[in-house]
This record gives structure tokens, sequence and C-alpha cells, in this order.
């Protein structure tokens, strides 16, 4: 069955901006009759807004491992602030990525030369390269033929040659003239050659990247739509049509394969419109399936036949709880009212966001919560700052303050945290709690919300 309003309103309020849809919001969408034309107008609004940008410029930046440990804070922020701009202009994505392959330049200045601070070795930046944006491994292929796939170690180093006359002199990306891939067995240079695909024409002196880049998005070359179309669904959807997104190969077939092509095609025929392909999965019925089991869906986790959970991302979970409780956080060499969604790179330091699993951006993350969970995010959560240091001030306080009868704090925190009112029996269970405990049973209220299951999951 399809979701209810309520959850459709939370889920993709959070999957499209990171964020919960605030109590008026709520009300607003909840007392609007239900219809399909309520729901697609919804998803363009949340398309539209600064928050969107914002977050996929942080979901981006994961991907491109944006970090800046590599190079300086200082380049991290200006790599960050490029992203956001190519993300807030509707750039297509194939034209970011041939900026991140052609780019060259002071990092401190030209954002996507950080690309080129990923490695120095043309072997790295290929392996690197192939995952990110054609969602291959390569890496078994430096010493040996692939095991499980197709690649061999001609097609590994002809595709590293793209990348041997780059080099980085200070904090500087250079091209030169000279440099070349050699054969491990022959010790002779390769002359540059995409994967899977015939020798490109590039003349000695010309940018070898530049035949790169043109190849990456070409009608003939599906790898790189099939890699982000797949990226961007598992994100929605809580599992990629391939897993892992970066190990697109014959011996792991997707678990729809007629579907992955068909997203791929249509993507690229509408020009590679990261937008366009959020709301068409986003509009989709698969997508507002009920994440409630039954008899028949109870045992899937390959077909989408209801939705995934999803636990929120570390930084999204962070600003939830700053949201619900109106108790920002302040985040070290961050300006005021900065939200974690919004920090540049994984370096900015918060034990909140490493106990909760952020990625760490030094390699690919295989998910959101890459490094987190345990007892030591258990016990942060039930006595850390995170949740306790925000239970006093914010919104509590105003609730408390306006003489609100018990029922109206219990309605208002669980719109604020769950984005739903509570159900007949959670509000008869709190009311006399409430209504005998004062403050500290409003806190314990607000508390339990924060760290339920539901609030730290995406349903």
């Amino acid at each position: 069955e399809l979701s209810s309003d309520a959850e459709f309103l939370r889920r993709a309020t959070l999957d499209l901006t990171g964020r919960l849809p605030g109590p008026e919001q709520v009300a607003r969408f909840l007392a609007a009759p239900p219809s399909p034309a309520k729901r697609e107008a919804l998803i363009a609004s949340l398309l539209a807004s600064e928050d969107f940008t914002d977050y996929w410029t942080m979901l981006f930046g994961d991907w491109l491992l944006v970090r800046g440990a590599r190079g300086s804070e200082g380049a991290a922020r200006i790599y960050h602030d490029w992203v956001r701009a190519q993300i807030a202009a509707h750039r297509p994505l194939d034209a970011l990525v041939r900026d991140l392959i052609l780019a060259e330049g002071d990092i401190t200045k030209n954002g996507p030369a950080n690309f080129y601070t990923l490695a120095s070795d043309p072997r790295d930046l290929a392996e690197h390269a192939a995952g990110m944006f054609l969602g291959v491994q390569i890496a078994c292929a430096r010493c040996h033929a692939h095991p499980a796939d197709r690649w061999t170690q001609d097609d590994y180093h002809a595709f590293a040659a793209f990348f041997a006359r780059v080099t980085r002199q200070g904090e500087a990306i250079r091209v030169s003239g000279r440099g070349e891939v050699e054969h491990p067995k022959t010790s002779k240079p390769l002359p540059p050659r995409p994967l899977g695909a015939a020798p490109l024409a590039v003349d000695d002196g010309e940018d070898r990247r530049a035949a790169l880049a043109g190849w990456l998005a070409a009608a003939d070359n599906s790898l790189f739509a099939r890699n982000l179309a797949n990226r961007i669904w598992r994100h929605l959807m809580g599992r990629g049509l391939v897993e892992p997104v970066d190990d697109l190969r014959p011996t792991n077939p997707a678990s729809i394969p007629p579907l992955l092509e068909e997203l791929a095609v249509q993507f690229a025929a509408h020009g590679y419109d990261l937008r366009w392909l959020v709301a068409e999965i986003a509009n989709s019925r698969a997508y507002q399936l009920a994440s409630r089991a039954n008899d028949a869906n109870r045992r899937d986790d390959r077909m989408f036949a209801r939705a995934l959970l999803k636990p929120l991302p570390a930084q999204v979970f962070v600003d939830a709880v700053a949201q619900a409780t109106g108790v920002a956080d302040h985040f070290e060499n961050a300006g005021p009212g900065i939200r974690a969604v919004q920090l540049a790179g994984a370096a900015t330091p918060s034990y909140a966001l490493d106990v909760l699993g952020r990625c760490s951006r030094e390699r690919a993350c295989s998910s959101f919560a890459s490094s987190g969970g345990g007892l030591a995010q258990a016990l942060h959560l039930i006595n850390g700052s995170t949740i306790n240091g925000k239970l006093g001030g914010g919104a509590l306080d105003e609730l408390l303050a306006s003489g609100a009868p018990a029922a109206g704090i219990i309605e208002s925190l669980y719109l604020r945290t769950l984005s739903r009112p509570p159900e007949s029996d959670e509000l008869a269970a709190w009311e006399p709690v409430l209504q005998g405990g004062g403050r500290r049973a409003a806190e314990a209220l607000l508390w339990a919300l924060l760290n339920s299951r539901e609030f730290a999951f995406n349903h």
C-alpha cells in the first residue's frame, strides 16, 4: 500500500533536503485532501529550495571525497562552494564531471582542481575516476587480470595513461607535455584508452584528458549514466539496483536490469539533469510505498516491494535534533547558523558526527552510516550532549512558557520530532505523565522521542 501523507511528507523532505518538515508544514499538508497532485507539488517545492542545494552539495561532497586534510580547509571550502554553485545553477552532471576531469590551476582558487589532490600517481587517479564516474572497480587489474570482470592489465594502465601528465606543484595542478604509464610486464608506455572502448584519437601535444572527458558522457558509453542513475536511486530508495554502487559488472547484475537501463537512457536523454531524475523517482509509486511489511513482501530486500528503512545520515540526524529542539549547534571554525549538512569538508571537529558515522571522505563510503553505530553511539545518544544538551531552552521553553495544556505540548513535540500527531493511545499514555510531572516530564517525553527508532530512521 501507499505511505500515508504524514509518512510521505517526512520521507521526501528528509531525502530531498536533509531536513524535517516543520510543524506548520505538517499541519498544512495533512489538512489538504490526499492526491497525487499534492505530492507532486511538494516534490517540486523541495527541488526548488535552497535546502535541496545544501543537502545535495553534502551528498556530492561524500561522492567526490571533498575533504580539507589533503590540501587545506580553505581549498576544501573553495571546492565545496564550486560544487554548490553547480547544483544551484542546475548544471548537467556530465558538464560538472567534465570540469573535474579537465581541471587545473591553484586549488585554493579553482574548486574543481581539488579533484587531483585525491592522489598523485596516475594509477590511483584512474581508480578514483573509474569508481566515481563509471561505477567500476579496476584496482585488481593493476597487478593481474580482474578475476570477476573484463578488465586486463592493458585496460588498467591504458586508462591510467589519461592522467600521466597531471602533476601537482605546491598548491597548483599542472598538465605537462610529458609523462607516460608503462605496462608492468613489457615496460613499454601505453597510449591512453577508455575502459571497454576503442582508443581515442589524441594528438601528442593535446591534453589527453579532453578526449576522456568527451568519452565519459558519449552515447556509446552506458557506464556513466548507469552509475549516476544507480547512485541517485540508492539514496532515495535505500538500496542500489546494483550493490555496491561502485561495482557495476556483468557478474554483479542489477536486481531489476531493465529498470536500471531505462533510468540510464532517460537520464541521458534529459541532459543528465539531477532534479529531473530525483523528481522521476520520487513521484513513482515505488518510492511512495509504505515501509510496513506484509506477508507478500516481508522477505523482500531487493525488489522494492515496500519502502526500506534508512538510518538518517550523521549530519541529518544532528541537524534534525537541533531543528526539533530549537537549539542550534556551533561548529568549530564555522560561522553562526551553519548546519552540519553545510560544512565544507569532513575535517571539522565534531564528536557527535564522528560517533554517528559521518563519511570521513578518505575513501568511498559504503553507506551513510559508514563508521558509526555500536555501543559508543548508543551511549552518546542516551547520555551525551547531542540530545541531553538541547532539552533545556529552545522550543521546549517556549512551549512551557506559553501555558499550553499537556495535550498541546505532547502534540507539538510529536509534530516537531516525528512529523505526525500522536496516536490516541500515545496521547492517553503521556497526558497524565505531563500533567503531574511538570518540566521534567516534558523533557523526558522529548528525550524519548529523539531516542526513538522512528526519529532515527527515514521510513
